[in-house]
């Protein structure tokens, strides 16, 4: 059944984009459009990014920063690091963080043994 474009169009067209997150389906009521019913929209919530996960990331990353800025022993460094990593790796975004810990790791004498 054809239907004529409405406001909810530029909203929900915006959000093809994050098809690739996956999407699920929910119905939700709509107080503009009691006539029509309630309408279907994507909810992609379940799949975005939590800022918590960016938030722990970025206090990793710091850490490790810091601890070898303050003499630390480097492997308390390296910890700090790829911990931020396995986060990031739970919350989807490592191909964003792997080069940024990569960097880091790099300028580190290699573990003994």
């Amino acid at each position: 059944v054809a239907r004529e474009p409405d406001e909810l169009d530029a909203v929900v067209g915006g959000e093809d984009c994050l098809e690739r997150l996956g999407e699920e389906a929910m119905v939700v009521g709509d107080e503009d459009f009691h006539s029509h019913g309630p309408h279907t929209l994507r909810c992609y919530g379940p799949f975005v990014k939590s800022d918590d996960a960016r938030e722990r990331i970025r206090t990793l990353l710091l850490t490790g920063d810091n601890r070898l800025k303050q003499g630390v022993d480097p492997e308390k460094a390296r910890e700090s690091w790829e911990q931020a990593l396995a986060v990031a790796r739970e919350a989807g975004l490592e191909e964003t963080i792997r080069p940024l810990v990569d960097v880091r790791l790099a300028d580190l004498p290699q573990p003994p043994g």
